[in-house]
């Protein structure tokens, strides 16, 4: 399945509707370190765009359906609540690989996404996610707002709570930059001030620090 159906583009084109997750159980098999984004990774020598933990983890989400005695390969088709459609036993060839995954879909009720239209509405997320890990700020708001505005309610929720850890973030620095300021240690407390004002500028607490920065004036020369 891996060699012949699988990597057929015709497969790889049906499958833009559905999530294909692959188990395979025993480890004892070939890895291979490959270079990405210039680090080096491991993947797996079986299917070369994963790693060999992924399709382990797949196994064991897939045990409840794996009891007893099967026939493998073996394809179970699953809808989003987590309910058994049908299952098919044995190799499958492209064509008939692709009569299941219709058979699967058209027993699905409701509107459904392309993987590739899902992946539009969740890449804003994911640019926040990387940038907030990164701290840069600027980006990270502009990405979570962005994603905030898509049309995907889960991606929303967590691009709301991306923006509500920012204003946190945001606010501590300010109450920061007062207690500097109080202290009289006015230049720390402009630099904090500073970079809020540039890198929060979308947020409230960022036009708060530009508005104090304006009253706390130019440092003396």
């Amino acid at each position: 399945m891996e060699q012949r159906t699988l990597p057929e583009p015709r497969v790889i084109e049906a499958s833009e509707e559905a999530v294909l997750l692959v188990a395979h159980g025993p480890m004892d098999h070939e890895r291979h370190e490959v270079q990405e984004g210039g680090r080096t990774v491991t993947r797996c020598g079986l299917y070369p765009n994963l790693e060999c933990e992924d399709h382990k983890r797949s196994e064991e989400a897939l045990g409840p359906y794996l009891r007893g005695t099967y026939r493998i390969p073996i394809m179970i088709w699953i809808d989003a609540e987590g309910k058994e459609r049908f299952r098919r036993s044995g190799f499958r060839p492209p064509e008939e690989f692709i009569k299941d995954l219709r058979q699967a879909l058209d027993q699905i009720p409701g509107p459904r996404i392309s993987k590739s239209e899902y992946a539009a509405l969740v890449r804003p997320l994911d640019e926040a996610l990387a940038a907030r890990g990164g701290e840069r700020w600027k980006e990270a708001a502009e990405k979570f707002a962005e994603a905030a505005r898509g049309s995907n309610e889960a991606v929303r929720r967590e691009a709301e709570a991306g923006l509500q850890e920012l204003r946190a973030k945001g606010e501590a620095l300010l109450q920061e930059a007062e207690a500097q300021a109080k202290a009289g240690w006015l230049d720390v407390a402009r630099a904090t001030l500073n970079l809020l004002a540039q890198e929060f500028s979308a947020l409230e607490c960022g036009a708060k620090a530009a508005e104090r920065v304006r009253e706390l004036g130019d440092p003396p020369r």
